[in-house]
C-alpha cells in the first residue's frame, strides 16, 4: 500500500514495521546505498535518523527499505502545537548541531561541487555567477555529513523526539554549508500549499522565533564562525535559485 510520495520516490508500507522507499523509473541503486551509509554513520554519532534496512529492486526499480516511524512532520507539529514552538526549534537544531560533527563516509558526493553546480545552472546576470564562483573556490571541501535539505518539513515527531528524514542530497562538505542552507529554508521558504490562512499568519511571526531556537541550540553544539557563514550564505542562495521552487524566488531575489 502506497503511503506517501514526492518528485523522485513512492513509500510503501513494507512487513515488520518497515517502510519502502521506491526511486521513479531512471532513479539508481547506488544514489540508495550512498544515502543509508549516511543515515548509518548519522545514527551511530547518535543524530535520529531511520534505521536503513537494506537496499532492494522491485520490479526494475530500486528501492531502499527504512524503519517506519510514526507521528507528525515537524511544520505539521509546530502548527499543531504553537505554545511549543521554542521547545521544538531548539530540539531541530540540536540534531542538526550534532549532524555537523559526523565525519561523512567514503563514496558521499561532494556538497561544494553540489552547490557550484546549482550556481552554474541558475538564473542570475553572467558577472554575478562569475563573482560567486571565484568567491565559492576560496570556501572549504570539508568531510562533514551535509543533510542538504534540513527542514522542519523533513522531521518526523515521533514520541521519542524529531527525527531527521529524507536523506536523499546527503553529501560530504563543510557544515557551514549545511547550516546555511537551513538558515536559508528557514527564512524563505513557502509554506505547503493547503495550510490554513490563520497558520499562515502565524508564521510571519513565528520564523523568527524558529530561527532564535534553531540557531541557539545549533551553534550551543557547533559553534560557528560568522564570517565563513556569510561566506557561504550567496552561492548557497543562488544555488536554490535553480532548484525552480517560484514560489520562493521573490524572497531570495
Amino acid at each position: 500500500m502506497k503511503v506517501a510520495e514526492g518528485r523522485e520516490a513512492e513509500i510503501f508500507a513494507w512487513p515488520d514495521e518497515s517502510v519502502l522507499r521506491l526511486l521513479r523509473p531512471g532513479g539508481g541503486r547506488a544514489q540508495l546505498e550512498q544515502e543509508s551509509r549516511a543515515m548509518e554513520a548519522a545514527r551511530a554519532a547518535g543524530v535520529r535518523c531511520p534505521e536503513p534496512r537494506g537496499v532492494i529492486e522491485v520490479e526494475g526499480r530500486a528501492g531502499l527499505i527504512l524503519e517506519r516511524l510514526h507521528g507528525p512532520n515537524g511544520l505539521d507539529d509546530m502548527a499543531s502545537r504553537p505554545w511549543e514552538l521554542w521547545s521544538a526549534s531548539r530540539a531541530f537544531g540540536e540534531q542538526h548541531g550534532l549532524l555537523g560533527g559526523v565525519e561523512a563516509p567514503e563514496g558521499l558526493p561532494s556538497a561544494k561541487a553540489l552547490v557550484r553546480q546549482g550556481v552554474e545552472r541558475a538564473d542570475v546576470a553572467e558577472d554575478i555567477r562569475r563573482r560567486t564562483l571565484d568567491d565559492l573556490d576560496g570556501l572549504p571541501e570539508g568531510d562533514r555529513i551535509c543533510h542538504g535539505d534540513f527542514h522542519p518539513g523533513n522531521l518526523i515527531w515521533t514520541d521519542a523526539g524529531p527525527v531527521v528524514i529524507d536523506w536523499a542530497n546527503a553529501s560530504r562538505g563543510d557544515a557551514t554549508a549545511d547550516h546555511a542552507r537551513t538558515l536559508l529554508l528557514l527564512r524563505t521558504a513557502s509554506l505547503p500549499p493547503g495550510m490554513p490562512l490563520a497558520l499562515r499568519m502565524l508564521a510571519k511571526v513565528a520564523r523568527g522565533a524558529v530561527v532564535r531556537g534553531y540557531v541557539g541550540a545549533y551553534t550551543k553544539l557547533r559553534p560557528v564562525d560568522a564570517s565563513r557563514l556569510a561566506r557561504w550564505e550567496l552561492p548557497v542562495a543562488i544555488a536554490r535559485l535553480a532548484e525552480d521552487v517560484e514560489e520562493d524566488r521573490p524572497a531570495l531575489e
